[in-house]
């Protein structure tokens, strides 16, 4: 696109029309093209539409499924993605869906099926029948084709065991590889089919695993046909199905309020990714008569700018490096592999010194915080948990991450009084971070392992003891175990 004007209205001129009409056209393009919500749609209705409550049960469970597959796929290709509209990420919506579907859909069919609850069994007995009818028929088609690839493999072997007399076959322009591939088929079949082994056995191995997941969903069906038939009519009293009723409404709005979380965060995706796009593939280019001289000047400063910023980038490469692959993001302390690093390390040195201590941490309220109030609040306590631990560290010692909210410390000349010491002091600081913030309290357990009351001089052996006391940390132990709450 190209937009000649009089000098006069100078070169500004000329870009602030391309850029106006580079921004329309990125504007209507996404409206209609990207910006579009997603086209799956969370169920709702259902006990108005003549489903009984396994049915129901049943789609809702389709859909939670449908959109925790979209969700997987969105958090593995794109997992930096955080919405400002809605603040969620993709891993953020998938762990939460991940949780309805493991919790809430499995207790939504044990409701059901404790009575069993029914509102019409008959209707629901013919539809399970006509389920399983549908599973047997679908079976033959797949035997079929099991069959006759079946007989293709057992051909392709036969063909293959005389492989060596093909090889030296007399006619030096026909080798045996090509003649296996062009006569391979079927005995009853007259069509040639050039085929290759590997294929035929993954073709079969899937079949094979489509019949048997077949047979194992046809068996349960017939189960649950059973248990249906035995209810008779109506399975359940009235009090039993307002309340199953009332858990799957629930249920259907719980869906439908997460799936507008789910568009939104798409959509804004989606228009994120096309602004990416054009901004790549659209430039606007303007040129009017320069002056040499001062172009040269703004170039020169650019270089020196540039070159400044490189130098510095050089000189902190190392701590990038460090940041990236050694500090967990959650708490801003060195990560797993910085701990069995510097196990490794001490491992390197040989027997531990007396008085070395292991101290490790657990944050046992990071469930809780994560389920009540959010996960970003969850990281944030931790985060701020992370930081009250790592306070207690010196020069001598080292404090790191080992995930799932443990914290491991490695301190140098420390006996087991000044571990205790040690504990006290964070015992007080939690109870004053959690007296401040009562919502958000702090709950953890500490252990602490010292090497000459331990009679252990290997650090991963110190480190075991260390754990096996935090795990006895609710026992009555209080030389060396602490929980706050």
């Amino acid at each position: 696109m190209t937009l000649v004007v009089d000098g006069s209205l100078g070169a500004s001129y000329a870009r602030r029309v391309l850029d106006a009409i580079v921004s329309s056209y990125s504007t209507i393009y996404t409206e209609e093209y990207v910006e579009l919500p997603l086209t799956m749609n969370p169920s709702s209705g259902l006990l108005n539409s003549g489903y009984d409550y396994y049915e129901c049960v049943d789609v809702l469970s389709a859909d939670t499924t449908e959109v925790l597959n979209y969700l997987e796929d969105k958090k593995t290709n794109y997992p930096n993605f955080r919405s400002s509209v809605t603040g969620y990420s993709y891993e953020d919506l998938y762990d939460i869906y991940k949780m309805l579907y493991d919790y809430e859909i499995p207790s939504l069919y044990a409701n059901v099926m404790t009575g069993p609850q029914v509102r019409n069994a008959d209707k629901l007995c013919r539809n399970l029948t006509q389920s399983i009818e549908s599973s047997v028929q679908n079976e033959q088609v797949y035997q079929e084709r099991e069959a006759y690839l079946s007989g293709l493999i057992q051909n392709y072997s036969e063909k293959n065991r005389e492989l060596i007399n093909y090889h030296y076959h007399n006619d030096a322009n026909d080798s045996g590889t090509d003649y296996i591939l062009k006569n391979v088929e079927a005995y009853d079949d007259n069509q040639s089919k050039q085929i290759t082994y590997d294929s035929l056995i993954l073709e079969y191995v899937e079949i094979d695993k489509t019949l048997r997941s077949s047979a194992i969903r046809r068996a349960y069906t017939q189960q649950l046909l059973d248990t249906f038939q035995a209810a008779g009519g109506v399975g359940g009293d009235e009090a039993s199905h307002a309340a199953i009723e009332s858990e799957i409404n629930k249920y259907e709005q719980t869906l439908v309020d997460y799936y507008q979380i789910v568009n939104q965060t798409s959509m804004e995706h989606n228009r994120s990714l096309s602004a990416d796009y054009l901004q790549t593939t659209s430039s606007t280019r303007v040129w009017p008569s320069i002056n040499t001289k001062l172009y040269l000047a703004i170039g020169f400063v650019f270089f020196f700018l540039v070159g400044c910023a490189l130098a510095v980038v050089v000189g902190r490469s190392r701590d990038f490096v460090e940041y990236f692959m050694y500090v967990d993001k959650k708490t801003g302390l060195p990560n797993r592999d910085r701990v069995d690093a510097m196990m490794a390390r001490l491992e390197k040195q040989g027997l531990l010194p007396s008085h070395f201590t292991c101290m490790c941490f657990q944050f046992t309220s990071l469930n809780h915080l994560s389920r009540e109030y959010g996960y970003s609040v969850g990281n944030h306590v931790l985060r701020d948990f992370a930081g009250l631990v790592a306070a207690l560290g010196t020069e001598e010692s080292f404090i790191g991450s080992n995930g799932a909210g443990q914290i491991v410390g490695f301190f140098r000349e420390c006996n087991a009084v000044k571990a205790e010491a040690i504990l006290e002091v964070l015992d007080e600081q939690i109870q004053e971070y959690n007296s401040l913030n009562p919502d958000y309290a702090i709950e953890y357990r500490a252990a602490s392992a010292t090497s000459d009351d331990e009679k252990e001089f290997n650090i991963r052996d110190l480190l075991r003891c260390a754990f096996k006391k935090l795990r006895d940390a609710n026992k009555p132990q209080p030389e060396t175990a602490h929980e706050t709450v």
